[in-house]
This record gives C-alpha cells, structure tokens and sequence, in this order.
C-alpha cells in the first residue's frame, strides 16, 4: 500500500504531520494531507474525498482526533482499503462527538475550551498541560499560536456512516492523553476490531514520538499489500 492520506482534528492543520510525512516520503510512499476547514464533518469529509480522487489504485486513511470521525465517513471511498486511528473518535452511526466524550469522566482538556462566536478555541494553558504536554514549551507555544479554529457544530452532529465496520482498521491509543479519554480510545478500538499499538504519549504522538507512529503506518501498510498481491 503505497498510497498514504493523513487527516488532521481539531486545533491543528496538516503540518502536525511534518515530522512523519518526509520520513514516509524517503521510504517511497505517496503521500497526501489535505487541509481541513473544520467548517462541518461534510465539508471535511469532502476535502478528503478531493485528495482520494487525485490518487491512481488503493489508500490507507489516516486521522488523528477529530480526523477519526471525518476517516469514518471518507473510508467509504473505493479506494480505500484501510483505517488508521491516532488517538481519535471513531463513531458508530448516530453517534455524535459530544456523545463518545461522554462516556468517560471529563479529560482535563475541558475546562480549557472557550467558544466565541460558534468556534471552539484551545487555551494556552490547555496546549500545555492537557493537549501537547511531553513537547517542549516553546514547540507547544507555537502549536497554540497557529491553532486551526473548528465550528462548535461539529461535536453535536451524528455521523452517517461507520466505514470501520467494512474496511481493515488499526488503531494507536495514547496512553498519557488528556484529551480524548485513554478508556474511549481502548473502547473504539475493541469495538472496530482493530490491532493496537499503545504510545505513552499526550494527544499528540506524531509529533512527540514519530517513530513509534511510521513504524506503525508502515507495518499497517505492508500488511495491506500482502492482502493486494494475496488476491492477484
């Protein structure tokens, strides 16, 4: 599986994929991270679309946090075969992000929410104990500075499609994270079925532990072109 799309969540753009992507690239995968208006699932879910449909032959979907639920609805495409979960939602159908975080007591993320004029904007403070907290200040500073602002809409409206329930899924759980509970990670990914990876890291494991993540996207993607070549 050589073709590769990374989808961002919340308060992040694509470049929360920088330190992965060149490392993915020199190994001689095809990749593609599309930007996010975290505008609704539908508008991102048809930026992913639009990346899908630049590719020749079979993807493996990639999201992290809120990038979950927009993978869960994009994964219906033909040509995706698989599912990757970084410390994300993965939503049953009617199923609503305000829903799954309420599974679990809340992460200590929440109070460091603030919604002004429909958006959802993470504190400073937030990006630095709860959000980015095993990188250094100055990189979680910078995090904040250039945070990609989401509609509040997007954490009550139910997903309309499951695509995990059809399409091989893997899934790394942050153990360390302060955002979305470990425990609705752990469920998720029993729920789906999926092979596991467990990181001590924050919420952001791409960045803080890189290697552990390639590792893990390439061993999901020989695995898919084992299954390709098995049924040539």
């Amino acid at each position: 599986m050589k073709n590769l799309i990374l989808v961002h969540g919340f308060w992040a753009d694509s470049s929360c994929y920088s330190a992965i992507i060149p490392v993915l690239q020199r190994a001689g995968y095809n990749v593609l991270a599309p930007q996010m208006p975290l505008s609704s699932i539908a508008d991102d879910v048809a930026a992913v679309k639009r990346a899908l449909d630049t590719i020749e032959g079979d993807c493996l979907l990639i999201g992290h946090s809120y990038g979950g639920v927009v993978i869960t609805h994009a994964g219906t495409h033909p040509n995706v075969k698989g599912l990757l979960y970084i410390a994300a939602f993965a939503p049953e159908k009617g199923e609503t992000m305000n829903g799954l975080l309420g599974k679990n007591p809340p992460t200590p993320a929440l109070p460091y929410f603030e919604v002004k004029d429909g958006y959802v904007w993470l504190q400073q403070e937030g990006f630095r104990t709860a959000f980015a907290q095993d990188l250094p200040t100055e990189q979680i500073d910078v995090l904040c500075a250039v945070q990609k602002v989401p509609n509040a809409a997007i954490l009550g409206t139910p997903a309309t499609e499951a695509a995990w329930k059809d399409k091989r899924s893997w899934f790394i759980i942050s153990s360390e994270d302060k955002t979305i509970d470990p425990n609705l990670q752990r469920f998720e990914a029993e729920r789906m079925q999926a092979t596991v990876e467990e990181v001590a890291a924050s919420h952001v494991s791409m960045i803080s532990q890189p290697a552990r993540v390639i590792k893990f996207i390439e061993t999901a993607a020989e695995e898919l072109l084992e299954r390709q070549f098995a049924h040539v």
